[in-house]
């Protein structure tokens, strides 16, 4: 297991003994936040992985009775069953054989030395529309606002409990890999809470995915104003009807101020994120949030033809990288298109090439993700024909109309 494959950068310096943590005091001093957060999902049984003394396990969630159950490792465990010999608790190495409606890990994984077979316990313990309440620390967050002996951002981490701590995008590119990412948001004291819920394995799903900021209120060739988003997105559903399987369309929003999104369809699945706009970071996150492991990546003012995913698929089922081409609108007519804006591949592909970098600067990001792809050995083809459409928009000051997508 190397840094890449925990999303950590190539020269970050992890530790790999764990080292036992007690947290058997009766307060909520930390992460209470994260066990009032997962408390809204109001739900039936609640599984709580690292659940140390139960303080806050049971402050919130007491009233579900047997159905709370706290997990952890010995000397704990036998510890809180002479507390609370009423309650079930478990050990990591005999774990219950049922699933919960919420299960709740607050700041365990960075303890862990896998965390990837921890997220894939966690999700193994979820039931299906249940969801899982991750809370770590955030490296990234740690960095811009502590002297660097504190924050460590090449690590190790300053708390020699913490085997390795990851900034915003890389716990969410984690996370991605193994489960789908609802809901990400800044915790206390320079944490970061994360909502993820189980996909399916091995599934068919097609997940069309975009980041757009005000592309809904935008001046057409002719002057009048046009949502290029929507028309998209229009014909995105067309083509995955076409096709005929199980699909939905992901969007990701960097807090646009021209439109309430009302007139989005059943089938999109929409997160809102802030900071500065990066087009890296929206489509890695609208990755991570997808249900599918079937990745249509595409420029928000993008139109397809209506055979585009039944022609695609199978090329991306069979784990070859297509790159649509493209033809622009201008005033001439339409003109062919360069560069490597769109992309369709499988989650593994995907999952090889490290994602999208997180620039917030315009331009070259796409070129780049093809690079990573190419020295990741993911097969590619540039399909010329049948040219999706890039739908006119005015440039205005320094980037696109409006500073979106």
């Amino acid at each position: 297991m190397n840094n890449h494959d925990l999303c950590l950068p190539g020269n970050y310096r992890r530790r790999t003994e764990e080292v036992y943590f007690s947290d058997l005091g009766n307060r909520d001093e930390w992460q209470d936040d994260v066990y009032e957060y997962a408390a809204s999902f109001r739900p039936g049984s609640v599984a709580d992985v690292g659940c140390g003394s139960a303080f806050k396990l049971l402050k919130h969630f007491r009233h579900l009775g047997s159905a709370v159950v706290g997990i952890d490792v010995e000397p704990t465990v036998s510890r809180l069953r002479n507390r609370y010999p009423e309650r079930t608790w478990y050990s990591s190495d005999s774990l219950p054989d049922c699933r919960f409606d919420l299960v709740i890990a607050a700041d365990v994984i960075e303890h862990v030395a896998d965390p990837r077979a921890f997220l894939q316990l966690c999700l193994r313990l979820c039931a299906p529309g249940g969801h899982v309440v991750l809370s770590t620390p955030d490296r990234t967050a740690r960095t811009a606002a502590l002297p660097e002996d504190v924050a460590c951002p090449l690590g190790p981490p300053r708390n020699g409990a913490h085997l390795q701590e990851w900034g915003w995008r890389e716990f969410e590119m984690l996370c991605g890999r193994y489960g789908a990412v609802r809901d990400h948001r800044s915790g206390l004291r320079l944490g970061q809470m994360l909502v993820l819920v189980p996909r399916m394995t091995a599934n068919d799903v097609v997940s069309l995915c975009t980041t757009a900021m005000n592309r809904s209120k935008v001046p057409g060739l002719d002057g009048q104003e046009r949502n290029l988003l929507k028309a998209s997105i229009d014909s995105w559903i067309r083509a995955a009807e076409t096709w005929g399987g199980p699909f939905e369309i992901v969007v990701i929003d960097w807090n646009s101020t021209d439109t309430d999104y009302g007139w989005l369809h059943d089938c999109t699945r929409l997160r809102h994120v802030s900071g500065p706009f990066s087009l890296g970071v929206g489509r890695n996150s609208a990755i991570a949030s997808a249900a599918g492991d079937l990745l249509f990546v595409l420029d928000a003012d993008m139109l397809v033809p209506d055979n585009f995913v039944a022609d695609t698929l199978p090329a991306v089922r069979d784990g070859v990288a297509v790159f649509p081409g493209y033809v622009r609108e201008t005033s001439a007519g339409l003109v062919p298109g360069a560069g490597w804006g769109n992309v369709c591949l499988n989650r593994a592909a995907y999952n090889r090439t490290g994602g999208w970098n997180d620039s917030t600067t315009w331009g070259g990001e796409d070129t780049k993700f093809h690079h990573a792809l190419r020295r990741a050995g993911v097969p590619w083809e540039r399909r010329e024909k049948p040219a999706l459409i890039h739908q006119y928009h005015a440039k205005a000051g320094n980037g696109w109309y409006g500073k979106g997508l």
